[in-house]
């Protein structure tokens, strides 16, 4: 995994672990039921890929980071906890940010600023998916689950087919 990868993956879950802290730290929350599982993409674990899990009948989302093996663990409110009881809908993303080294600038930069500089092309960068788009998508995904008191592990099998 190159270093804007890791970069990116950090950001992922620096802000997958706090933003359920900041949702649901100030005062008692619903309960939730632990979940975990794997994701693998054409039979291949999916490492890196962040996991969200949204209450069909609303409430706070569940969120997960894919390991090496393609496992995760979901957390809503606490590291960990689990995600609400009840039906949800899944989505599965993992995007690969790189800057091409022979991205060329474009006329505006290559004619600079009224000063003289030039401007960097270091800020244009290239994002793709490395799963098919339609699982980044609650509408798209076809993924579901239903959380409850006896929650099995959860394995999502993507595919790149249509």
């Amino acid at each position: 995994m190159g270093s804007l990868n890791r970069f990116a993956v950090g950001v992922a879950l620096m802000t997958l672990a706090t933003f359920p802290c900041l949702l649901g730290c100030s005062g008692s929350n619903p309960s939730t039921y632990p979940l975990s599982g794997s994701v693998t993409l054409d039979g291949e674990p999916l490492e890196g890929a962040a996991i969200m899990l949204k209450p069909v009948d609303g409430g706070s989302n569940g969120y997960g980071v894919t390991d090496a093996a393609g496992r995760f663990e979901i957390t809503t409110y606490r590291q960990g906890d689990g995600a609400l009881p009840g039906d949800h809908q899944v989505i599965v993303s993992l995007k690969k940010t790189v800057q091409p080294a022979d991205m060329e600038p474009n006329e505006e930069e290559e004619e600079g600023l009224d000063d003289g500089t030039e401007l960097a092309v270091s800020n244009q960068v290239e994002v793709t998916s490395l799963v098919p788009e339609r699982y980044a998508d609650f509408e798209t995904s076809g993924l579901t689950v239903q959380v409850g008191p006896e929650n099995g592990p959860l394995h999502l099998e993507l595919t790149n087919q249509e």
